[in-house]
């Protein structure tokens, strides 16, 4: 059934062409961003995962604002 009706329809022969030329266009434009990529800017997000941070400059998420915004309250109140 579906084979007869898009056989019946009026330049659907264009879609396929236009999506092969979208996608490989992307591809290209993809290929060409990551070869002028900086090579230090590769080189750092690829060691980010293997480098430790330091306890006092790691982040944990607690899904409020940090600790130090909260009203009434000291670095020495919230260290106890």
């Amino acid at each position: 059934m579906y084979k007869d009706v898009l056989s019946r329809m009026e330049g659907i022969d264009l879609f396929p062409l236009i999506a092969l030329v979208i996608f490989f266009t992307f591809f290209v434009l993809l290929i060409v961003w990551v070869i002028r990529l900086n090579r230090s800017y590769v080189d750092s997000m690829a060691n980010m995962p293997l480098e430790e941070e330091e306890p006092s400059t790691a982040v944990e998420y607690s899904g409020a604002g940090p600790a130090s915004s909260v009203p009434g309250k000291t670095e020495t109140d919230i260290e106890q």
